[in-house]
């Protein structure tokens, strides 16, 4: 990243991209509880998940696909 941050004034664009998508997310969160989510869906538990369970379930993976309802 010192590089693009470096050379940013000669590739502005590349530099905005870089920072964006080479740069780790600062938070784990939000990836840790799609793993847990997904882990249940996709395991031998996704034949059992009752009615509460899918709706928790699309509750949270909804705004991830970016859904709109």
């Amino acid at each position: 990243m010192d590089w693009w941050k470096n050379n940013a004034k000669d590739y502005p664009l590349l530099s905005k991209f870089a920072k964006r998508y080479l740069t780790p997310d600062c938070t784990t969160r939000m990836s840790e509880g799609l793993f847990s989510t997904a882990r249940n869906v996709f395991t031998y538990q996704r034949m059992s998940l009752n009615e509460a369970q899918m709706i928790i379930f699309l509750n949270r993976i909804l705004p991830v696909i970016n859904y709109r309802y």
